[in-house]
């Protein structure tokens, strides 16, 4: 019977478009609908009147960016900690062109190692760190206030998500692991502010801050340039018209 129902308001839908069932798309109870007024109501939450991140989602793309940096780093050195000795026991033999090359070849060797294990361990912890920052931002931003359980729901879905492909048990896995680490950094974080005396929110306003003020030096530095550019340029249109005149009356002279 609901099939019935379904397949004659589809019917309905086709020959008359602009009937009731139109309407019903209307609605507020419209999936689509309601997806757009969410995202309407929190967009405030993404870009703030200047069209720039806000402090929140910036605090996410800092902690993104960091744990990328922190995963590169040490899955490069991990990978590329043994280069200088494999390369000698490899190449103890082998007859080189001059004494360049040997250091050539063992720098692409480093090179090549700190990019492969570099990669890997970057897009996880940045992954990681990503899912965990954005979720407990966001329950911090949703509910109003810090509570050590935004980052235990953080670590939990972080570690769900990331261990998604092992199946029911990694996941579960996962998802305890997360929970716990979760919990360790919120109990640590609540410890700080509390030893402190600062609230979350100005940890998010200081980092905040530090990146506004990279911002407006490099909007300085441009705009120095620029100047520079336009006296430079000035300058050289004045000296080119002086030659002109010069040449112009050197032809009436003659």
């Amino acid at each position: 019977m609901l099939r019935t129902v379904i397949t004659k308001r589809f019917i309905c839908a086709a020959f008359f478009p602009f009937s009731s069932f139109s309407e019903h798309n209307r609605d507020e109870n419209n999936p689509l609908l309601i997806i757009r007024n969410t995202a309407q109501k929190y967009k405030c939450y993404f870009y703030g009147s200047d069209g720039y991140p806000t402090k929140e989602l910036q605090s996410v793309i800092n902690t993104t960016m960091v744990g990328v940096l922190t995963g590169f780093i040490v899955g490069g050195w991990a990978k590329m900690k043994n280069t200088v000795e494999i390369f000698k026991a490899e190449n103890q033999a082998t007859l080189f062109l001059n004494k360049f090359e040997p250091k050539k070849m063992l720098q692409n060797k480093i090179a090549m190692n700190m990019i492969k294990g570099g990669l890997p361990y970057a897009m996880r912890l940045g992954t990681i760190s990503f899912l965990f920052s954005s979720t407990s931002t966001f329950l911090y931003v949703y509910r109003g206030k810090f509570d050590p359980f935004n980052h235990i729901i953080g670590g939990a879905i972080g570690g769900f998500i990331y261990r998604i492909n092992m199946g029911l048990k990694g996941v579960v896995a996962g998802a305890v692991l997360g929970s716990i680490l979760g919990t360790i950094s919120g109990l640590m974080t609540a410890l700080i502010l509390y030893i402190s005396g600062y609230e979350m929110d100005d940890v998010y306003t200081g980092g905040y801050k530090l990146i506004v003020a990279r911002r407006e030096k490099i909007k300085e530095s441009m705009r120095a340039l620029a100047q520079e550019e336009d006296k430079k340029l000035k300058q050289m249109h004045e000296r080119a018209q002086k030659i002109n005149e010069a040449y112009a009356t050197k032809k009436q002279d003659k």
